[in-house]
């Protein structure tokens, strides 16, 4: 593969392209590592994490003046013993990666093999991309637990914020709150505990993990399991939740937001997401910040760094 597919300074033209990072499906990964595991795969390939909610957020990205890039794929590196991923295509600082799910920033680190987790690829680009999430946006991110990096834990220290620098989540059929979790820090009762949180998080640039390149810009939008997370990117795509995208876009700056709903049910058997209209209108923005660009510094012999965090400010 490419050791390095983000551009130098002097590479690319502009091309405003959109691409879709994705993640493969668990569900076939225990056939993949069978010693079919290559040929599954190529059977496979449509079978990714997420789909329907990249559906719903590919409109606004156009609507963004972003040209369709076409998928990066992110297939499970535990799966391939002997096989070399192709090279990634060439990406220009102007392009842009858009996460519709998870990044599994500590998947793997579990140690109930019953929490659902996200197997990474282990390319050069997953782990920059990963690494400049930790660097920026979340320390920790698993199926059970989101904590946010310490720049934003500072920021929102004071006031009621500050209960949402830590979220604990139910790991089994469900994307609420754990029920111990939010008894203790945001005290409710079991039966008012039916609630969950989304993420938004952008960045104008990612950067390479080893030589502190900058690359594209990164859009990075999640819930808590499959369905939850298809009902954030159905709000994403509609007023006003659109419009506040689509100015973090053009502003092109660091961006952070948190939102909440209470559980909704879909129909036993929808034939769209009609259901959902409205729904959008009863999302509460709990947290949104922004903060100036500031590139890391890259010293010799040691991954990038930001000696000085980014300087975040709530957003009214």
């Amino acid at each position: 593969m490419n050791e390095d597919p983000i551009p130098a300074d002097t590479q690319g033209s502009t091309q405003w392209r959109a691409f879709w990072f994705c993640y493969h499906s668990p569900f076939r990964l225990g056939r993949a590592v069978s010693k079919y595991r290559s040929l599954t795969f190529s059977r496979s390939l449509h079978e990714v994490r997420d789909g329907l909610a990249f559906s719903c957020l590919q409109p606004v990205l156009l609507q963004a003046g972003r040209q369709w890039g076409g998928p990066l794929l992110n297939l499970p590196a535990q799966a391939f013993t002997e096989e070399k991923a192709e090279e990634i295509p060439p990406l220009d600082k102007s392009d842009l990666l858009a996460l519709c799910t998870r990044p599994p920033i500590s998947d793997g680190t579990e140690p109930d093999p019953k929490v659902p987790r996200i197997q990474r690829s282990q390319t050069d680009l997953e782990k920059s991309v990963l690494a400049t999430i930790e660097n920026l946006f979340l320390e920790d991110c698993s199926r059970k637990r989101v904590l946010l990096a310490a720049p934003l834990v500072t920021l929102l220290a004071r006031g009621r914020k500050g209960l949402w620098t830590d979220v604990r989540f139910r790991s089994k059929a469900s994307a609420c709150y754990e029920q111990d979790w939010a008894r203790e820090v945001l005290q409710l009762n079991p039966k008012a505990a039916h609630k969950t949180v989304a993420y938004l998080l952008y960045t104008p640039h990612v950067f390479h993990h080893e030589t502190g390149r900058l690359g594209p810009a990164l859009l990075n939008s999640f819930a808590m399991a499959g369905t939850a997370n298809l009902f954030w990117h159905h709000c994403l795509a509609r007023p006003p939740l659109r419009g506040i995208l689509l100015n973090i876009l053009k502003l092109g700056r660091p961006h952070f937001l948190m939102a909440e709903w209470d559980e909704i049910a879909a129909p036993a058997r929808p034939t769209s997401l009609d259901f959902l209209d409205g729904f959008a209108q009863t999302v509460r923005i709990l947290v949104q910040a922004h903060a100036q660009w500031v590139p890391p510094v890259q010293m010799p012999g040691t991954p990038p760094s930001w000696d000085l965090p980014l300087q975040w400010t709530i957003v009214p």
